[in-house]
């Protein structure tokens, strides 16, 4: 990099030049980088492109142009560093994993928690989109502070890794609703009446080798010569490559035509995991309570998801049948109305036996029955 003096130099990486605007920089003369007057264009390009990706909204700064000095908290200053005060949040790309696809649910569990780009403003915390095989291995390095993404996942990173029983650089915070799916050991239909047993010395291929291993080392001490793909692992089995599959299920779904499950080798689920360092190796951070907000944040927005609020009217003589049926979470709130002998009760139900208490609630002669959504919580 050739600048005339290291003065120029020092002015450039103390950031002095990035209060030029973009236009400015676009007007610089590029025919002779050895002018005197002009910084070199390597540091000219790095800054329009810190420019523009200071004005783009969630974009974390690249850490090859953060100096030594900005990663860590300086010796005069008691400000943290930018990554001691900011949350990483790890979310699946767009990718699809054995046809399911996680990144839709994840930000919409994100947008109802307050948590994506455009709610988070007021909170320290950016999204990071990963492969979501990856997620598990960010999350345990510290890399990233939170992550989604699935329980098999997980289960194969810390396989491949060889923690074992080491002492968890992580845990898991919260297991949101989706993402299920069955992981399942799959032949052509012509060869599963004989069960998982006879595939114990056969090649199998598929996208969690670790995984597989593990399940046929229960089967058999016969070591299975799996082959470990990184796309669709039927095709091995049309090209010769392997006798059976290891893949993932999604429910309703059935295996691909021509195949049949042999048996079912787990069941896997959406989970968000957290970075947690040693306690006698890392102090507490800054953001301790900030990772506290967002764990409340999510944990009430999944909790909205479970429950409805349902309201009535009753009379004295049925008053306490219906409180007997919807007790919510503490009490129901039970108010009473201007006309004699008749009340207003509110309560909290479970979604999934919102239909059943409503019947009986009529059987009781209640009147006027609504039920209202729940956008999130806090219980």
């Amino acid at each position: 990099m050739s600048c005339e003096s290291l003065d120029e130099m020092a002015m450039l990486r103390s950031g002095m030049v990035s209060t030029m605007s973009s236009e400015s920089l676009n007007d610089m003369d590029c025919e002779s980088p050895e002018k005197s007057s002009m910084p070199d264009m390597k540091v000219v390009r790095l800054i329009k492109k810190n420019l523009s990706e200071q004005s783009t909204e969630c974009s974390l700064p690249p850490m090859d142009q953060i100096s030594e000095e900005e990663q860590s908290s300086d010796s005069g200053n008691d400000r943290p560093s930018w990554r001691d005060t900011t949350i990483l949040f790890a979310v699946p790309n767009e990718e699809a994993l054995c046809g399911l696809s996680y990144n839709k649910d994840a930000m919409n569990l994100l947008e109802g928690a307050g948590l994506d780009a455009k709610c988070s403003e007021n909170l320290p915390v950016k999204l990071v989109p990963l492969p979501i095989r990856d997620i598990a291995m960010y999350v345990m390095d510290g890399s990233v502070d939170f992550g989604i993404t699935a329980s098999h996942l997980l289960e194969e990173t810390l396989l491949t890794s060889g923690q074992g029983d080491a002492t968890p650089s992580f845990k898991v915070v919260l297991e949101p609703n989706f993402g299920h799916g069955k992981l399942c050991l799959q032949a052509p239909k012509e060869m599963c009446a004989n069960g998982p047993m006879s595939f114990a010395n056969q090649r199998v291929a598929t996208p969690f080798p670790a995984l597989t291993k593990k399940y046929f080392g229960t089967l058999s001490s016969d070591k299975s010569r799996v082959r470990a793909t990184t796309g669709s692992a039927d095709v091995a089995l049309g090209l010769g490559l392997a006798e059976a599959i290891v893949e993932l299920v999604a429910p309703g779904k059935k295996p691909r035509p021509g195949l049949d499950v042999v048996s079912e080798v787990l069941s896997t689920k959406a989970i968000i995991m957290q970075h947690r360092p040693a306690e006698q190796q890392v102090p507490m951070t800054p953001k301790e309570d900030l990772s506290n907000v967002i764990i409340e944040r999510i944990a009430g927005y999944l909790t909205s998801k479970k429950w409805l609020m349902i309201q009535y009217l009753c009379d004295d003589a049925s008053l306490k049948a219906c409180c007997g049926l919807t007790p919510g979470k503490r009490s129901p709130t039970v108010k009473h109305l201007r006309e004699m002998g008749w009340h207003s009760v509110e309560a909290l139900v479970e979604k999934s036996k919102l239909h059943a208490i409503m019947d009986e609630l009529d059987k009781l002669g209640t009147q006027d029955i609504f039920c209202t959504a729940l956008s999130n919580t806090r219980m």
